[in-house]
C-alpha cells in the first residue's frame, strides 16, 4: 500500500512541479496532491507536499516580483490566495484524518484492555496462593497490554515505619529487584510512595522529567509509567505497577483497566 500511494503522490507531484498551460490545472492538481497526501500518507510525506506546493508557488511570485517589482499586482494576489487556500484545505483535511484516525486506535485499544481485563480476571479468580497469583498477574498483564514492565507492591510495617514491598516483577530486571528485596517508604515522591499514601493513582508521562528513584539503574528504557492502589475494603495493601518505554503511553482506558485489575487482585 504504501509503494502504490508514493507512486501516486510521486506522479502527482512531477506533474504539479512541471510547466502547466493554464492556472486551473495547477490549483486542481495541487488541491489533489494535497487531499491525497493528507488521506494516504504520513505526517512527514504531507509536510513535503506542503513544501513543494510552497516552493512552486514561492517560484512563481518570485518571478512576477522580478517582472514587475514588490507592488501588488492582480496576478501575484490571485497566486497568493491559491496557495492559502490550498494549504488551508489541506491542513484541515489532515487534522480530520488524524482526529478519525486518533478515535479508531482508541477505540481499539479500549476493546484490548476489555478483553485483556476479561481474560486475566477469569486466569487469576482459580488461584489461591499469593504468590502464585502475583506472579501470574504482572506476567499476563505484561503480555496482554504489551507494557514494557509490571510490577505489584504489598504493604507492611516494620516498627513505626510503613513499606511497600515489591512482590512481583516481570523481566530480568524484576528478577533483580526481587532478589533485592527492593522496597519503598510509604509517602516518599517515588511513584509508589505516593499512591500507597494517597490511595489514588498516579501518572508520569515523561520520567525524564520526574526524579527517578534506585531502580532506574535497571529500568533506563522506561519513559512513563502508571501506578494504581490496590485496596481490601477502603484500606490501602499495595500497588499495581506499569511501565512504558514511551512517553505519554497511558490514558483513561488504561488507568480504568488497571484499577478494575487491582481491585480483582
Amino acid at each position: 500500500v504504501d509503494e502504490a500511494t508514493y507512486l501516486l503522490l510521486g506522479t502527482l507531484a512531477a506533474i504539479f512541479i512541471a510547466p502547466l498551460s493554464t492556472q486551473f490545472i495547477q490549483v486542481l492538481l495541487g488541491a489533489l496532491l494535497l487531499t491525497s497526501a493528507a488521506v494516504l500518507a504520513r505526517t512527514w510525506v504531507f509536510r513535503a507536499i506542503v513544501l513543494i506546493i510552497l516552493l512552486k508557488y514561492g517560484y512563481q511570485l518570485w518571478r512576477i516580483a522580478l517582472d514587475l517589482g514588490i507592488t501588488p499586482t492582480p496576478e501575484g494576489n490571485r497566486l497568493v490566495v491559491e496557495i492559502a487556500t490550498l494549504i488551508l484545505v489541506g491542513v484541515t483535511m489532515r487534522f480530520f484524518i488524524y482526529t478519525l484516525e486518533r478515535a479508531s486506535n482508541e477505540s481499539t485499544r479500549n476493546a484490548e484492555l476489555l478483553g485483556a481485563t476479561a481474560d486475566i480476571g477469569q486466569t487469576t479468580s482459580r488461584l489461591m496462593d499469593l504468590e502464585e497469583l502475583f506472579g501470574q498477574t504482572v506476567e499476563l498483564i505484561r503480555e496482554k497490554l504489551d507494557y514494557y514492565h509490571v510490577q505489584i507492591f504489598m504493604l507492611m510495617t516494620e516498627g513505626d515505619a510503613q513499606y511497600a514491598s515489591l512482590v512481583a516483577s516481570t523481566g530480568r530486571a524484576g528478577r533483580e529487584l526481587l532478589n533485592r528485596g527492593y522496597r519503598v517508604a510509604v509517602g516518599t515522591e517515588s511513584v509508589i510512595g505516593r499512591v500507597t499514601l494517597l490511595g489514588e493513582p498516579m501518572t508520569i508521562f515523561d520520567t525524564d522529567l520526574h526524579k527517578s528513584d534506585t531502580r532506574a539503574e535497571l529500568m533506563a528504557s522506561t519513559r512513563s509509567e502508571l501506578a494504581v492502589p490496590i485496596f481490601d475494603g477502603e484500606q490501602i495493601i499495595g500497588a499495581l505497577d506499569v511501565q512504558s518505554v514511551s512517553r505519554h503511553a497511558f490514558g483513561a482506558a488504561d488507568l480504568r483497566a488497571l484499577q478494575v485489575m487491582a481491585n480483582q487482585i
